[in-house]
């Protein structure tokens, strides 16, 4: 009795701990049957003369893959189950792939998925394409198809993408993805095929897609076919456009000056040459000074003059720089956009030792206008000396425009006086009328008593000032 108590206890303990008494032979252990393991994923051999035969029915597959999407993606699994399929097993992957509950995940499985479709069957990887109602998938198994289709043939891909009209959005991303290929297949034979389009929205966005490849391979070559396009509006309009894109301006400039003058290149030309000009200030201006004679620079020469503004280049230096380039339109074009932010009160007096390097000009007219509205923000005696010594004409009419125009508003009768004393008749009237209202709508009773008893003016502008609206 007590032995067997003693033998009792043991299996007590043995079961507490974890320890399983010995079993008898003869009778066997059953444990719970084992979860069956997923099927695994034959891979191809070499010596595979048809495509591989992976699954007998299409449930395997669905369950393999849907099975991965609900374990945390197993992005090696799917992708080697992927790239192993056959083309009849495309279509249901691909319902399979469009059921992956996140938006980002199923784009990047349909890239995977139609990069492999597209080399086993084109036209059905085609077909598939345009079965998918997102544009956003959509755009993504279009660009797998047609970077595959490019490579075998480029010719064929490219008359597909400009004949499928049916959806214009879906086209214009045909021909953007082909042009995008730009760098890796041959950029001539892209610009023979974009020459062959005739709808013209769709030419203009083809040559861009084409240029800004080019551009960043090779600017003087791009720029080279870019002056051979037509019609001349069109090369025009992609002439800016080209400029910005290029990170080389000084081995397009050479190749601008080329080509027809025209606003466009006049344009072009005032890019890239801002461009150099940050670039290297000092080569960049050794340039301009050297085709400053050019008429097609003056755009040029006038952004110049604001960018060594910017520099807060001293009068003395600007002097030196204005001297340097031939009289005439260059340097009247170059003060001119100096001009602007450059002239202040402070800076007035070297201002006024620059119109003399003017030549008669309307870039000269808008100089002096200018000083005349800034010499307006302290009308002393000085300044009014200045505006007399002006010779009387062009110079001194549109000084004397400038001046009341600043003047108008703080100090309006001076301004209405000096007004009386330009020489245009017809700039006379309008800078008088201007400035006049100016000084009725801040008090209309001194402007009027003025306009009656001033003997600067006659009956004429009398007439003029109280009739016109």
């Amino acid at each position: 009795m007590k032995m067997l108590l003693l033998h009792l206890l043991f299996i007590a303990l043995g079961i507490g701990i974890g320890w399983e008494p010995k079993s008898n032979p003869s009778t066997p252990i059953t444990s719970p049957t084992p979860p069956k393991p997923i099927a695994t994923i034959p891979i191809a051999t070499a010596s595979s003369t048809s495509e591989p035969q992976f699954y007998t029915s299409s449930a395997s597959l669905v369950e393999q893959m849907r099975h991965s999407f609900g374990n945390g993606d197993h992005w090696a699994n799917v992708i080697g189950l992927i790239e192993r399929l056959n083309s009849a097993q495309m279509q249901q992957a691909l319902e399979v792939i469009l059921s992956h509950p996140a938006p980002g995940g199923r784009r990047r499985l349909i890239g995977i998925l139609f990069k492999h479709w597209a080399k086993l069957d084109l036209n059905g990887s085609l077909r598939a394409m345009n079965g998918i109602a997102s544009p956003q998938l959509k755009h993504t198994a279009l660009q797998q198809v047609l970077s595959a289709w490019a490579k075998t043939d480029l010719e064929a891909a490219w008359l597909w993408a400009v004949t499928n009209d049916a959806d214009t959005v879906m086209q214009d991303k045909a021909v953007e993805t082909l042009m995008s290929l730009g760098g890796d297949l041959d950029t001539q034979t892209f610009a023979a095929l974009v020459e062959q389009i005739t709808e013209p929205f769709l030419r203009e966005k083809a040559l861009k897609n084409l240029l800004e490849s080019w551009v960043s391979k090779d600017a003087p070559a791009a720029f080279q076919h870019l002056s051979t396009i037509q019609p001349p509006s069109l090369r025009n309009s992609l002439l800016g456009w080209c400029a910005v894109k290029t990170k080389e301006p000084d081995k397009i400039l050479p190749h601008l000056m080329k080509m027809p003058p025209s606003p466009a290149i006049a344009d072009a030309l005032a890019s890239l040459t801002s461009m150099s000009y940050f670039n290297d200030p000092d080569v960049a201006w050794q340039w301009i000074v050297s085709h400053s004679a050019n008429p097609v620079m003056q755009r040029s020469l006038h952004t110049m003059g604001r960018l060594l503004v910017e520099r807060k280049t001293s009068a003395d230096a600007l002097f030196s720089s204005a001297r340097q380039l031939p009289a005439g339109p260059a340097r009247d074009a170059f003060l001119d956009g100096a001009s602007m932010d450059w002239i202040t009160p402070a800076t007035l007096d070297d201002a006024i030792r620059l119109v003399p390097l003017l030549s008669p000009s309307i870039e000269r007219s808008h100089f002096v206008q200018h000083l005349g509205e800034i010499s307006a923000l302290n009308p002393n005696p000085k300044v009014e000396a200045w505006l007399r010594s002006l010779p009387q004409g062009v110079i001194q009419d549109h000084a004397i425009e400038g001046f009341s125009s600043g003047a108008s508003t703080t100090y309006s009768q001076l301004a209405a006086e000096w007004a009386t004393r330009i020489s245009d008749p017809h700039q006379r009237q309008e800078t008088l009328k201007t400035t006049w209202d100016t000084w009725s709508s801040i008090d209309q009773g001194k402007a009027t008593v003025w306009l009656w008893a001033s003997p600067l003016l006659s009956n004429a502008d009398r007439e003029f000032l109280k009739s016109k609206p």
